[in-house]
């Protein structure tokens, strides 16, 4: 309910990603969605990704779960 989905933007193996804007503040993220059954593949990652700065990785600010039509996602939010 933050976020208002603009446009699907790429799709993959463990999902698809959104350019989607935060409500509160008008900035745009990238939501990049993972089916929750993938989680054990992604989730050490999406921790670890948190804590890096770096000007070649694109940044990650946290993630949530979220059922969007009728699937559990993993949503990462990216810059």
């Amino acid at each position: 309910n933050q976020y208002k989905l603009v446009k699907r933007i790429g799709k993959g193996e463990l999902g698809f990603i959104y350019l989607a804007e935060y409500i509160s503040t008008q900035r745009l993220y990238a939501l990049k969605f993972i089916k929750s059954s993938k989680a054990k593949v992604v989730e050490s990652g999406l921790h670890l990704s948190k804590t890096f700065d770096h000007p070649n990785l694109v940044k990650s600010y946290g993630f949530f779960l979220e059922n969007y039509e009728d699937q559990l996602y993993i949503i990462s939010i990216l810059e």
